[in-house]
């Protein structure tokens, strides 16, 4: 398995020097420092790369686009140390006078909106990402569009399985994700509002399904960015309905120095889940950020960790 991840990262990079003539080769890497300050924490702390991704787009025509993206990162069992390279996006974008239409393996709806409010991805991942409430990538057909001025809509209909596992049924899943607003407040001033919702029917037996209904909502001014999500999550199988609610704030200092907190309550009618981020951002170069950050999550135990993350690119 190294060896095929060396294989294919150079294929990449050499991929990227033949094709720069014609397209756009980037990579993105987030690489952290983790100390577990808790009595009785795992015993792990140290230096990882946390993720790695390729990526090449070209656009052949106004109208067509490509685009072909790799991920590399480890599993969660942290028996098995080897890094794994996953395809997760290979699509084709077509741009009409009624939407864009994408299709193959691309970024799913539900939570692309937050994610981009919270801004800081190679510190944590979106709420509803790190609590597997629908996967960041899946294979299937995708519609957006734009409409009065600033609503926006994206529909999605696709495997259900994400993009690291292979279809194993005949069901679908359908997403849809409808808003107003900035969609980039990490990058523009305004606001958004809007609401996300998934339907995935699945066999064990007999056929349940899984329901997602999420509201998002986000400002951002001259130095404070700020956003909230509430996502609620039912699964017929178990009949039971998981609640998770995230806030996060930015304020920008100067543009080198950023604070930052966040807060996630995960209440699954039994038991809950309490999660909180703060600390800066250092940017020193235009593709090199530095945030040296505090966690705490309780969940029945305290675990406390301090983190330094990285995020470079080029």
């Amino acid at each position: 398995m190294k060896f095929r991840i060396i294989v294919t990262v150079s294929f990449l990079l050499t991929s990227g020097l033949a094709f720069s003539e014609e397209g756009g080769m980037s990579s993105l890497i987030f690489f952290d420092y983790s100390y577990q300050t808790s009595e009785n924490a795992p015993d792990h702390n140290g230096f990882e790369v946390k993720r790695a991704y390729f990526t090449f787009s070209k656009s052949v025509t106004h109208a067509i686009g490509f685009k072909i993206q790799f991920d590399v990162g480890r599993q969660k069992d942290r028996m098995n140390t080897n890094l794994y390279a996953y395809l997760k996006n290979a699509l084709v974008k077509w741009k009409t006078d009624a939407g864009t239409f994408i299709f193959g393996l691309q970024g799913m709806n539900v939570f692309k909106i937050q994610e981009k409010t919270w801004g800081y991805r190679f510190i944590e991942k979106s709420a509803m990402d790190r609590e597997k409430f629908a996967s960041s990538a899946d294979l299937g057909i995708g519609f957006s569009r734009k409409f009065a001025e600033k609503g926006f809509i994206n529909a999605m209909i696709t495997n259900g399985g994400g993009y690291k596992k292979p279809e194993t049924d005949k069901y679908k899943k359908y997403s849809v994700l409808i808003g107003y607003g900035e969609q980039r407040l990490d990058k523009k001033r305004g606001f958004n509002a809007g609401v996300v919702f998934s339907y995935e029917p699945y066999k064990n037996g007999t056929v349940y399904r899984k329901q997602l209904i999420g509201f998002l909502a986000g400002f951002s001014v001259k130095k404070i960015r700020m956003g909230a999500e509430l996502n609620i999550m039912d699964d017929s199988a178990v009949d039971k309905q998981n609640k998770l609610l995230s806030v996060y704030a930015v304020y920008k200092i100067t543009e080198r120095y950023q604070i930052f907190g966040r807060a996630d309550r995960l209440d699954d009618g039994a038991e809950n889940e309490n999660y909180i981020i703060a600390g800066m951002v250092l940017v020193p170069a235009k593709s090199l950020m530095i945030a040296p950050n505090v966690r705490i999550l309780e969940d029945g135990s305290s675990r406390n960790s301090f983190n330094v993350n990285f995020q470079y690119n080029f």
